[in-house]
């Protein structure tokens, strides 16, 4: 709409209008209507049109830290602190002598700067016989700014903001579009706060049978031709009275959407006012996230009340194909597969990049009895659904299991059955709310429920500790190599698992025999071997001179502890950035350096605890190592009790710290009071 030249001529009108003319009128002497102006009147920078209801205002503005000057239209009462509709979004005026007027021989609303330069036009025309009593332009007070050509017949709306959305969606304001028409009508984000020039962010209804919202990334052609569009957010099916992909939905997010249909193709949907004095608008902001926005009369500010996108679980296909996001996840990955699917790329999926998603495990034998369905509770379902009219979820059932593309469905009101038979992606795990989805697995993955531990089907860690002292008893290795073997045994392990070996223990695949059946916890001992056996050599070096049975200094003990704590504490910082992530499961070098590093740290502490001098190791210290047995035995039940009462999984940051303080608390109590009544149960 805006013009590259920056003054007035014939060719200058030509792009703006559809039927030709030779020249513009001069602005006419200032005498402006309330809320109309006509081919004799204008508005000039400081003048302001209102609506009869007082209700809107359209005048000359400037965004937060620009000199720009932009014709716009807000909500009177707020002033422009939100700007509803720009005229000139993409061509500012620089000086504030500006103007606003209707040229009734083009007939078309032109803005005009201080010099006269044209800056902005309309591209109306009819095919009425025009005169300057025809034409008026009329803020109404929903909002809209209307140029129409009036008659004794009829009158005929010309051109009007509400068909020029920026990024603002207000009540009665019309958004969606007409393909074969080549209409489209969407919210398009600012630049920036400060410039109102269409940004990259777009919000727009969706193109498939099933209403639904997308807020879309790219430049404003690929969204208007449809090509190379980015998914950014996306509301989930329209079920007739929400989004089935906003959890909780009510009228306090977005009040009363309506659907209608034009007749011609064109589906379009409206927000209507909450039938009260209260404004309530929605905002797509330049980072791609669609606000909604309370006006407070008393405060004179915009409350925020909804935000679209509130965590990376809210971007579109963060975990990818058959992967699901889940924000309350404790663990570094918010993103797990599917069960059934295993990471497409395990190297990517352990540094955090999961966008290649999940695959399959095993794969489906369509057409025997060997398939069913899993049902996956209270998700955010998965976008690019199929409708398929059925009489019952019975139906809906029966229909995907006997298509072989068919790889979930849903059923819930409204819509009735979905399918899918693409990649489910944009799959989110909400805590409260969401549908269910019926996931298709064969029946490898449907039978008898079998416990998979941290470390195997049947191991147990107890198991590990008894195969490390075997092994240690076997090599007959003196103390003061064990370093060496152990140092050995961990690179060695380390190499293994970036070869592959990782990726065969992080597999959800397992085999009938014991050995597969128990991969992760057989093959993590050759990690807890070489843990412990360089735990051996440095505490003899810590703690023993040449003579095993004298103990050295604890001054030079203590000073030696902390050294090795930051060493082991920046060793793991590199290995999990640039190595293997930290894993318990395959107790990798990453977490042999982690286990060190904490122990050193809490092994500190305990020595700074004890400031006496001389050969006196600190109270607490020797109470742990007199009940060595009875202390790990109670620290494990005190586990169990935790697990038993707290949903430890889904525990914020701030609960997790409080366990594990009262945890270590309950723990050091418990053995310190042993200590002082005298109880030893140290039995070697």
């Amino acid at each position: 709409m805006g013009f590259s030249n920056s003054r007035v001529s014939s060719t200058t009108l030509l792009s703006c209008i559809s039927l030709p003319c030779l020249y513009l009128f001069l602005l006419l002497p200032n005498c402006i209507a309330i809320d109309t102006i006509s081919a004799s009147q204008s508005i000039k920078d400081g003048e302001t049109l209102v609506s009869a209801g007082g209700i809107f205002e359209l005048g000359f503005f400037s965004p937060a830290n620009s000199a720009n000057r932009y014709v716009g239209i807000w909500y009177k009462n707020t002033s422009y602190t939100q700007v509803v509709s720009v005229l000139n979004s993409k061509k500012p005026i620089s000086d504030s002598g500006g103007s606003l007027a209707i040229n009734s021989t083009i007939g078309n609303l032109i803005l005009l700067d201080g010099k006269q330069n044209l800056i902005w036009c309309t591209n109306a025309s009819s095919t009425l016989s025009r005169t300057d009593d025809t034409l008026a332009a009329t803020l109404e007070d929903t909002g809209n700014f209307a140029l129409r050509e009036n008659n004794s017949s009829r009158s005929i709306v010309l051109w009007q903001s509400f068909d020029y959305p920026s990024n603002t969606l207000i009540p009665n304001m019309k958004l969606g579009g007409n393909n074969e028409l080549g209409i489209s009508l969407t919210l398009t984000s600012w630049e920036s706060e400060s410039n109102p020039a269409p940004g990259n962010f777009f919000l727009r209804r969706n193109r498939r049978p099933l209403q639904q919202i997308y807020i879309m990334s790219g430049s404003a052609a690929t969204i208007m031709n449809g090509s190379n569009e980015v998914k950014h957010w996306n509301s989930g099916p329209w079920n007739g009275q929400n989004f089935v992909g906003i959890p909780g939905m009510n009228l306090n997010y977005i009040n009363g959407i309506t659907f209608s249909y034009d007749g011609n193709g064109g589906e379009y949907y409206t927000i209507s006012s909450p039938g009260d004095s209260s404004i309530s608008i929605g905002v797509l902001d330049s980072s791609g996230n669609f606000e909604t926005k309370e006006w407070d009369e008393q405060k004179k500010i915009w409350v925020n009340t909804w935000y679209a996108i509130n965590s990376e679980c809210d971007v579109y296909g963060t975990c990818g194909g058959f992967g699901v996001c889940n924000i309350k996840m404790e663990s570094s990955s918010i993103c797990s597969c599917m069960k059934g699917f295993q990471p497409k790329d395990q190297e990517k999926w352990r540094k955090g990049n999961w966008s290649d998603g999940c695959v399959r495990s095993d794969p489906l034998e369509c057409g025997s009895s060997n398939e069913g369905f899993l049902k996956l509770e209270g998700v955010k379902l998965p976008d690019l659904a199929d409708y398929i009219k059925v009489e019952d979820v019975n139906e809906c059932n029966d229909r995907c299991l006997k298509n072989c593309s068919c790889v979930a469905y849903a059923y819930i009101s409204g819509p009735g059955c979905l399918v899918w038979s693409a990649d489910l992606i944009d799959v989110q795990q909400f805590s409260s709310g969401g549908q269910d989805l019926f996931l298709r697995l064969p029946s490898s993955e449907l039978g008898t429920h079998v416990h998979i531990g941290e470390y195997g089907v049947h191991w147990n860690f107890f198991f590990t500790l008894a195969a490390v002292s075997i092994l240690t008893f076997m090599a007959n290795i003196q103390t003061q190599n064990c370093g060496t073997l152990g140092s050995s045994i961990l690179l060695g392990y380390q190499t293994c698992l970036l070869y592959g070996l990782n990726e065969y223990l992080l597999s959800s695949r397992r085999g009938k025999d014991i050995i597969s059946q128990n991969k992760e916890g057989i093959f993590s001992i050759f990690g807890y071997w070489g843990l412990y056996l360089v735990g051996i050599q440095l505490g003899n070096y810590l703690f023993f001179g040449n003579d095993s049975t004298s103990m050295r200094n604890i001054q030079w003990a203590r000073k030696r502890v902390w050294i090795l704590t930051f060493l082991f504490w920046f060793l793991t910082i590199i290995l999990d950035k640039h190595v293997e992530k930290v894993s318990r499961r395959m107790c990798n070098l990453a977490y042999v350096t982690f286990v060190l590093a904490q122990n050193f740290q809490v092994l500190g502490l305990l020595l700074l605890s004890d400031f006496t001098g001389g050969q006196k190791i600190s109270v607490l210290e020797e109470a742990f190592n007199r009940n060595l047995l009875a202390s790990f035995l109670m620290a494990n039940v005190l586990t169990g009790v935790i697990n038993l009462c707290v949903d430890t999984i889904s525990a914020s940051s701030v609960t997790a710290f409080i366990i594990l303080l009262s945890y270590a608390f309950v723990l050091s109590v418990l053995t310190g009071s042993a200590e002082f009544v005298g109880i030893g149960l140290k039995f070697w």
